[in-house]
């Protein structure tokens, strides 16, 4: 059986609503506000950040999280986090902004929401031999002090 005798077989309102689907997901993903109204974070205009021996490429996925060449494997999740928090370089993040800039998670525990993420990024941290550039303000949230 060819590939064109097996599109003969696809259910066209299932595909028609499967594309649209998609249609609506890439629109609500662009008119999502590529900088944070509060306090001006841009992903977009601040790829990448070097500091302290670290590499931190937002749209590189996964393995964009590097220590002095050595990439660390995280989670989209927790790259976001890591970039958050970098970009600020030594001044406090608040719990609820680095949860905006970062998980849209609609959680009631925000803080512990975030201290996981933090205590995972500390783990694969620790596993490859690099220092750990988080330092928690208790009750406010987390700096970057490598």
């Amino acid at each position: 059986m060819t590939l064109i005798d097996q599109l003969d077989d696809i259910d066209t309102d299932e595909l028609r609503d499967a594309i649209k689907r998609l249609l609506v997901e890439t629109n609500r993903r662009k008119s999502q506000p590529q900088s944070c109204p509060k306090c001006g974070y841009n992903m977009k205009r601040d790829i990448v950040i070097m500091r302290d021996g670290f590499t931190i490429d937002i749209m590189g996925g996964a393995n964009s999280f590097v220590y002095k060449n050595k990439r660390i494997k995280l989670t989209s999740t927790q790259l976001r986090i890591s970039h958050s928090i970098a970009k600020e370089n030594g001044r406090t993040v608040e719990y609820a902004t680095i949860a905006d800039r970062s998980c849209r998670a609609e959680t009631i525990d925000v803080p512990r929401l975030i201290q996981v993420h933090i205590y995972a990024i500390k783990k694969k941290l620790e596993l490859a031999g690099a220092p750990n550039p988080f330092q928690i303000s208790p009750g406010i949230g987390y700096f970057w002090s490598a």
